[in-house]
């Protein structure tokens, strides 16, 4: 052990920490998506067919359970099925 200048033992030497630097970049991401102007150019048979069959159910459930609200969802679904075009 070394002797400082008054003849008495140094002081160890205590190892500090060492300082701990933590660097994380943000990983949040915002993504937009344009729904609103997503447009469907080329229908294809199954989606018209999908509709048909949208549309012979709501028809279907305004005749079992009469409402306004069944009878709109039936209106709805023949307006869609006449503007894919069948």
């Amino acid at each position: 052990m070394a002797k400082d200048k008054d003849n008495l033992p140094a002081k160890p030497q205590i190892a500090e920490p060492p300082k701990s630097v933590v660097s994380a970049p943000s990983t949040r991401v915002t993504i937009a998506f344009p729904f609103s102007t997503i447009k469907s150019k080329d229908t294809t048979d199954e989606v018209r067919e999908l509709a048909e069959i949208v549309m012979v159910l709501a028809a279907e459930l305004a005749e079992f359970r009469p409402s306004p609200g069944t009878k709109a969802l039936a209106q709805r679904a023949e307006a869609l099925l006449t503007k894919l075009g069948h």
